[in-house]
């Protein structure tokens, strides 16, 4: 590799790693200053009273912690999604969240695809990729990406950089991911949007059945999983 395309490589990566920075750290101050330190539920009525007085503020700061969740994934999804159907409505809510895991979910995939394994080894556990080895090959790719998208308790974000590093498309992945990710982004933003109504008996019934849902998901992926690698396999 030439001088040149080295510090062509650098400059990107340094780049890449300050936009990043730049997200999450906006999240984490504003967060820091609207909250004043009092907990997730002070966050949430916080960004709540912000997106009534202020929308187009409330929306970007959303859309921010909601990309920096996808990037980072330090942040749950789960409760992001329930907070959006709290502010905008069930399918709005569900529209939000999307709109802010595709633009996490491609600056992921443009990245890796620039640099390579060595950035994943940066964000995720290494050892998680090798468990999904055996999709980058494999010519059944998208329905396997589907498949493990629909269930819950699946490392979403493992399998970001897992279809980063073969050679399926960006918009093929984004096609199929929103796709396979509606179910779960309705049914939360629409347990959001009873809560933010008042509707507290028909909101604990939804949470019920998500987390039966969620426990069905964790015990059935194992499962699924070793199935997929003996197809592959075979």
């Amino acid at each position: 590799m030439s001088e040149n395309k080295k510090k062509k490589n650098r400059k990107n990566f340094v780049f890449f790693i300050l936009s990043i920075t730049i997200i999450v750290v906006i999240s984490v101050v504003i967060l820091a200053v609207i909250d004043n330190f009092g907990g997730l539920n002070a966050v949430t009525n916080d960004i709540i009273e912000i997106s009534k007085d202020h929308y187009l503020l409330g929306l970007i700061l959303f859309l921010l912690i909601q990309t920096a969740q996808i990037i980072i994934s330090v942040i749950p999804g789960e409760p992001l999604e329930v907070l959006a159907g709290m502010l905008y409505g069930t399918w709005g809510g569900f529209f939000w969240c999307t709109v802010g895991i595709i633009i996490g979910s491609s600056i992921i995939f443009y990245a890796v695809r620039k640099f390579g394994i060595k950035l994943a080894e940066k964000f995720i556990d290494t050892d998680n990729l090798f468990d999904y080895d055996f999709m980058k090959n494999n010519t059944g790719m998208e329905t396997i990406l589907f498949i493990l998208f629909l269930i819950p308790g699946t490392p979403k974000d493992v399998l970001i950089y897992v279809a980063a590093l073969s050679k399926i498309k960006l918009s093929t992945f984004l096609i199929i991911t929103s796709f396979a990710r509606i179910p779960s982004i309705v049914t939360s933003t629409y347990a959001g949007s009873n809560l933010g109504q008042g509707n507290i008996t028909k909101t604990i019934l939804i949470f019920v059945i998500i987390a039966l849902i969620g426990l069905i998901g964790i015990y059935l992926q194992p499962k699924i999983m070793k199935k997929l690698k003996e197809k592959r396999e075979s």
